[in-house]
């Protein structure tokens, strides 16, 4: 079993990559779905992280910082 983690720093390449795998269970991944679209469509700094197993997407996390006025 080869556990690999993709780094980036593009909510699109996750989207590309893991969008099938997300949008499998869309209500369990509702919330990272939303706002990869989001930043996708409003780009803001994040780092994103794509978890595969044997060339198989079983996860995905990104952290994008809040900004507070």
């Amino acid at each position: 079993m080869a556990v690999e983690v993709h780094a980036t720093a593009s909510p699109g390449q996750v989207l590309e990559r893991a969008g099938a795998f997300l949008e499998q269970d869309p209500v369990r991944h509702n919330v990272i779905l939303t706002l990869l679209g989001l930043r996708v469509a409003t780009p803001e700094p994040g780092e994103y992280w794509i978890v595969e197993i044997d060339n198989d997407v079983v996860g995905a996390v990104f952290h994008s910082p809040l900004l507070f006025v």
